[in-house]
């Protein structure tokens, strides 16, 4: 394990991927599963699409169970109770989503990161201003942001779940110095 630590150190450091079903290895990577229970009447979701193949989150209504569990426009759904969407039929799918408990595999087109409390300086610079997406162009190195997992090019989407498409650069700034902060970074282009 030690001499595993000290190649990563080495510099230029050369890795070797494997890239055999990369798109099936990515969805399953970041995947996670939500679940509706009996107490669910209403999902408070459109979907776009219909399988066999996987179903896209076309909307989310507001308060509904969709947007207590973190859904999103743009999510693709992966599996409905277990079966893969990809080969399951349109009338199987309508079965499981009538059903309850009823659980979704789901691929998140965000990756939402949280500055807690404590959290002073983010270690992060924008491209630019809102309105409109935020690339990121610089990482501190040891900072929060570098910790947190962020790189330069990812593109931030929304801060504290407002988007920045219609944000003021003055917002964001003031969002930016609240605590805590939650960033929603876009995983993949939206559909």
């Amino acid at each position: 394990r030690a001499a595993f630590k000290e190649h990563l150190k080495a510099r230029p450091l050369r890795l070797l991927v494997e890239q055999a079903a990369a798109q099936d290895a990515e969805e399953f990577e970041h995947a996670r599963e939500v679940v509706a229970d009996a107490s669910v009447e209403k999902l408070g979701l459109g979907l776009t699409g219909a399988p066999p193949g996987h179903v896209q989150v076309a909307s989310v209504a507001p308060e509904s169970w969709a947007m207590r569990v973190g859904l999103d426009i743009g999510d693709r759904l992966l599996e409905a109770n277990g079966e893969d969407l990809a080969d399951t039929s349109g009338e199987r799918f309508t079965e499981c989503i009538k059903g309850r408990p009823l659980t979704f595999r789901v691929d998140p087109i965000y990756r939402r990161v949280v500055a807690g409390e404590a959290i002073g300086r983010l270690g992060f610079s924008l491209a630019g201003t809102p309105p409109g997406r935020q690339m990121i162009v610089r990482v501190q190195e040891d900072s929060w942001a570098d910790l947190a997992g962020l790189m330069v090019g990812q593109t931030l989407s929304s801060v504290n779940g407002e988007d920045l498409d219609g944000m003021s650069p003055d917002r964001l700034v003031e969002h930016l110095r609240a605590r805590p902060l939650v960033l929603s970074f876009e995983r993949r282009h939206a559909p």
